[in-house]
């Protein structure tokens, strides 16, 4: 398997995509997560499928 280099800076990645939630919750916006095996996970963003009622 070749190296990408994201899985190197997957860490980093969540994390700004972590403060980005944050702001974007402050301001009345949020993130929301469509896929039952991502990373987001282990920042908060549970899976919420695809045909579900969003608040």
């Amino acid at each position: 398997m070749a190296f990408s280099g994201v899985k190197g800076a997957e860490q980093r990645i969540l994390e700004h995509l972590a403060l980005a939630a944050d702001v974007a919750k402050r301001q009345g916006v949020a993130f929301v997560n469509h896929s039952a095996v991502s990373a987001l996970r282990s920042i908060g963003l549970d899976y919420v499928p695809l045909d579900a009622r969003m608040p």
